[in-house]
């Protein structure tokens, strides 16, 4: 996780507000809690985290987990009764849960209702979480589901788009680098 850092983040005026959005996040300047969103590739993963590591250097406990991780674990705690110590270790064991994925969720009523709790009981007692989803423009009914979500979690909805080609020919002269598509094989 401490790979990651905003200074090897790209800032383009696709991505501009979500950037600043999450490294606010990060400095608790924001919202104790963010729902980014965006289509696939376009850096959420990378600033999740890169906010972790920053928080993690303040020496924050931080959780990074996929909803994978978090529906399996669910799943096995609620077969073995379990359940209040599964929550209790989400929710209290650490200052800073971030989850990527949690479109994964859509259609899975009872774990997105466990979502949903955990971040709100996070929320009461001080803690952040940044979530993260995957979604393009065309995807309504995934877009209401995410604004929905947002809303039951108390989170900002944060948004990042892809950038254009321009952009990243500007970002990657300034590297003094080429584009995968300028290089001549």
């Amino acid at each position: 996780m401490l790979g990651h850092t905003f200074d090897g983040v790209g800032v383009f005026p696709s991505n501009r507000d979500a950037y600043h959005a999450v490294r606010a996040w990060a400095r608790d300047r924001f919202s104790r809690t963010v729902l980014l969103v965006g289509p696939a590739g376009v850096g959420k993963s990378h600033l999740g985290h890169a906010a972790a590591a920053q928080l993690q250097s303040r020496g924050k406990l931080v959780r990074l987990a996929s909803t994978d991780s978090f529906m399996g674990g669910y799943v096995t705690a609620a077969r073995t009764n379990a359940l209040a110590a599964y929550r209790r270790e989400w929710n209290e064991g650490s200052d800073v849960l971030v989850v990527e994925h949690v479109d994964d969720l859509a259609g899975k009523d009872r774990t997105t209702d466990e979502v949903v709790e955990l971040v709100l009981a996070r929320y009461r007692r001080g803690s952040r979480s940044l979530l993260s989803a995957t979604v393009t423009p065309t995807e309504k009914s995934m877009r209401r589901w995410l604004g929905r979500m947002a809303v039951r979690c108390g989170a900002h909805l944060v948004g990042i788009k892809t950038p254009r080609r321009g952009e990243l020919a500007d970002f990657a002269s300034g590297l003094s680098a080429m584009l995968a598509e300028d290089l001549r094989w």
